[in-house]
């Protein structure tokens, strides 16, 4: 919509607006992707933890803004506020985590672009683990009182968003996205792979791997290349 890409453009000109002195080192921004169920919370929260970096996410938002229920329409706020948010963290040098489904570059391009503005490198983690994991997960979840997860919560939910998955490769290889990698973490093996990974990005993708207390794997190219993610490890 116009208005999210003039409000998009505001905060980026806002962030560009605090930078000043001499040059910094680069900042870190981690993205956590993937289907409903999947685990992409418990990684999250696990990485945050563990590299001390600021966590952000649709449900916090509207926590803090004390949002009665979930509405899409308090999309734009919601995550212009995240955006916001994580921007300030990484221009004061702090690292950033921030999770969502990310299932197309529409939904990711915004954290490029401010990570790019920030001199930021992104590591882009997609959680994967087979459809029957998920939907076992998603239908042990407890309904909050705040319905904030309500809408996960629900199977049909993921039977319509499962088919909308687009492969970052092809976006990751634009001439503007060399600050970005891509690991795909599988949460039902608990195994991490290396998908694109730039050489001045390898030492953050070790400090996740050993955060993690796992190896860094090199993807096949039927983990990579795969359009059905929810069909991976069947």
């Amino acid at each position: 919509a116009s208005s999210d890409k003039k409000n998009h453009e505001k905060f980026l000109k806002l962030l560009s607006d605090l930078e000043f002195g001499e040059e910094k080192p680069r900042r870190k921004m981690i993205l956590i992707g993937g289907f409903y169920g999947v685990g992409k919370s418990s990684l999250a929260i696990k990485l945050a933890k563990g590299l001390g970096y600021k966590r952000f996410n649709s449900d916090i938002s509207r926590r803090e803004f004390k949002l009665d229920k979930y509405n899409l329409e308090d999309g734009d706020v919601v995550w212009g506020t995240i955006h916001l948010k994580a921007g300030l963290e990484l221009n004061r040098g702090k690292g950033v985590i921030i999770e969502s489904t990310y299932l197309d570059e529409h939904q990711r391009h915004f954290e490029y672009d401010i990570a790019l503005n920030n001199k930021s490198d992104i590591i882009f983690i997609e959680v994967i683990c087979p459809e029957s994991v998920a939907k076992s997960r998603i239908n042990a979840r407890e309904i909050t009182p705040d319905g904030f997860h309500v809408p996960t919560n629900r199977i049909e939910f993921y039977d319509k968003k499962k088919d909308l998955w687009k492969n970052p490769i092809p976006e990751l290889n634009k001439f503007n996205r060399s600050h970005i990698s891509y690991l795909i973490y599988d949460s039902s093996k608990n195994k991490l792979f290396e998908a694109l990974l730039r050489n001045n990005h390898k030492k953050l993708a070790e400090e996740i791997a050993q955060t993690l207390g796992l190896d860094l794997e090199k993807a096949d190219n039927t983990l990579i290349n795969s359009e059905k993610r929810y069909e991976i490890g069947i």
